[in-house]
């Protein structure tokens, strides 16, 4: 409602044009206990399997990425380009435990890329003082405009989860709840 002051209006007149109800954006599921609709796993060279299985109680479904000998990247591609310019401001986020860690040395990396690898930005998963990975679950966002500022978010194509290149043999992560969130 639009009105001048109660018991003040004698003689008021107002005009209102172009008035519109403007949806807020809200985040962009990837994975939560399921693939979001154009999303599946994917695997850069063929030395990783994935699947989704069941961990605990408060995850339910996860992801599961098993890495063999050979150097691959590994996680979640999109049908068709994603458009998350909508997001940009806003974080990367996901859960992740590590089951088996890499071999010595080896660290963990986190991978946005967009259509055709036109931008990609690979940054290890201990960035913007986010926590070493362990065998418990923990909680991760990365800014897409400090960590990813390098990418294209009007064409995401992949978010990719692996170990050092070549440097993976008898790691095994689960990841949950991956997603972009706006800034608010």
């Amino acid at each position: 409602m639009i009105f001048p002051d109660w018991a003040n209006a004698d003689g008021a007149v107002g005009r209102i044009d172009n008035v519109r109800f403007v949806p807020g954006v809200g985040p962009i599921e990837i994975y939560a206990d399921a693939l979001a609709e154009g999303w599946f796993l994917w695997d850069c060279c063929g030395a990783a399997t994935f699947g989704e299985v069941v961990d605990d109680e408060d995850h339910g479904n996860v992801i599961e990425l098993s890495f063999g000998a050979g150097g691959t990247v590994t996680g979640l591609q999109a049908t068709a380009g994603v458009d998350a310019s909508a997001t940009a401001g806003g974080t990367l986020e996901f859960e992740f435990k590590e089951v088996s860690p890499p071999p010595d040395g080896s660290q963990w990396h986190v991978k946005l890329e967009s259509s055709g690898a036109a931008t990609a930005v690979d940054i290890l998963m201990t960035a913007g003082g986010n926590p070493t990975p362990n065998a418990d679950w923990q909680s991760y966002s990365f800014d897409l405009d400090v960590e990813f500022d390098a990418l294209d978010l009007s064409d995401l194509k992949l978010v990719l989860f692996f170990p050092d290149w070549a440097n993976a043999n008898g790691a095994v992560a689960r990841i949950d709840n991956v997603r972009l969130v706006p800034s608010q």
